[in-house]
């Protein structure tokens, strides 16, 4: 009954194993986007006035990641990333609303940066059919 999903996932494995530099690649820049993500952070608390080292917002993005993954039924991840900012930022000894509120701009800054894409995309596709 499933032997055709059953083959697609099975080729899908094997064309994994077959890739391994493409795997390392893709590692390292996940890795690259965290570190990027954290300084993104740590600029923003700093700018908030927070005493927090570089350590300290990789380790609450890395907080707020992994709650927003436990959480994975909320749809994107709504109030799992604040609280997760806020709860790492509070082991570390600093005002959790530092996290919230550069979490929240960090959001809005996502979000300026879908609606370019967006408006991109919509542009490119309209000038296509013209």
């Amino acid at each position: 009954k499933n032997r055709e999903t059953i083959d697609d996932i099975d080729s899908s494995m094997m064309e994994f194993h077959t890739r391994k530099k493409e795997f390392r690649r893709t590692t390292l820049l996940e890795y690259a986007a965290r570190v990027l993500e954290a300084s993104e952070f740590f600029f923003l608390l700093r700018i908030f006035g927070a005493n927090v080292n570089f350590f300290e917002s990789f380790v609450a993005v890395a907080c707020a990641s992994f709650l927003g993954n436990l959480l994975f039924l909320i749809p994107m991840q709504v109030g799992s990333r604040e609280f997760g900012m806020a709860l790492a930022l509070g082991w570390a000894g600093v005002d959790p609303s530092f996290g919230v509120s550069a979490s929240l701009l960090a959001r809005i800054r996502g979000l300026i940066y879908i609606s370019v894409g967006v408006a991109l995309i919509l542009f490119k596709t309209k000038k296509k059919n013209v």
